[in-house]
């Protein structure tokens, strides 16, 4: 009798193939979705810089004679009624909402001097939350930056440790970043 050769693939030899394919798959998803939260935190990032620098030009420009200090006043409405809202994001009750949902709000304090405005931002991801702490948002001379607080936490004046962001970050989180 006469062996015969056969051609082909065992199923050990597919079933492997199958293997590295799903484990390319899952590194591929891995990747996009680590992208995707990177964008996520560098679109927040840029929305907080340009609605400060907005904010800041609008008090001191347009809003110097007629302050915004009663209670329902609104300085975010006057912004979006003055065309002065920053490019993806939209108005809201007095507030701004983002792409990702993450909301900006405004806080015209008492003028004793030091605090010009406070820049709210809630709805932060963990992620987000670390970047925004610990990124360096100039100073009082350049953007008029001065002091951080965490999840409603004792402020901090310049750059927040990393240590400190950890401890103070969470899910959900909120920043108030003041400015002169």
């Amino acid at each position: 009798m006469e062996k015969k050769m056969e051609n082909g693939r065992s199923m050990i030899e597919m079933l492997g193939v199958l293997a590295v394919i799903g484990v390319l798959t899952v590194s591929g998803f891995a990747l996009v979705g680590k992208m995707h939260s990177s964008r996520q935190v560098s679109r927040v990032m840029d929305d907080i810089s340009e609605m400060a620098l907005k904010t800041r030009a609008f008090l001191r420009e347009y809003d110097s004679d007629n302050a915004c200090t009663h209670p329902t006043c609104s300085i975010v409405k006057k912004m979006n009624e003055a065309k002065m809202i920053p490019s993806g994001l939209e108005y809201e009750d007095k507030q701004l909402i983002n792409l990702n949902d993450v909301r900006f709000y405004v806080d015209y304090p008492a003028n004793d001097g030091s605090v010009l405005f406070k820049l709210k931002i809630e709805n932060l991801t963990e992620d987000m939350c670390l970047q925004v702490a610990t990124a360096n948002w100039g100073d009082i001379s350049s953007t008029g930056y001065r002091e951080i607080s965490i999840n409603n936490k004792d402020a901090i004046q310049g750059i927040v440790s990393l240590q400190k962001a950890t401890d103070d970050c969470s899910e959900n989180a909120k920043i108030t970043l003041s400015y002169r």
